[in-house]
């Protein structure tokens, strides 16, 4: 899941056709090692949102071993964004949504 932000410079009311000028897209990027620093894409970094060989996910940690947490929507990254998760926001630990 996806969005994209945009500076409207357009006079009048804004529209799919002149959406304005693209600032910036944020995107989920999987599961990821908040210990180690570390994503949990095979393929790293560049591959997360590439499809093929390079795009599969490690069951845990690499370095450390750990496991992913159980999350949802009233729980991770994307319900936050969604507005789902109403929790205090804290410093993420173990494997977890990026």
């Amino acid at each position: 899941m996806s969005t994209k932000f945009y500076r409207h410079t357009a006079k009048g009311r804004f529209s799919l056709e002149n959406p304005g000028i693209l600032i910036g897209v944020r995107r989920s990027a999987g599961l990821y090692c908040w210990d180690c620093k570390l994503t949990l894409c095979k393929g790293g970094d560049e591959a997360i949102h590439k499809k093929g060989d390079d795009s599969l996910w490690h069951e845990k940690c690499p370095r450390c071993g750990k496991k992913p947490i159980n999350e949802n929507l009233k729980n991770n990254t994307m319900g936050r964004e969604l507005g789902f998760n109403k929790n205090k926001p804290k410093r993420k630990t173990g494997v977890s949504s990026c």
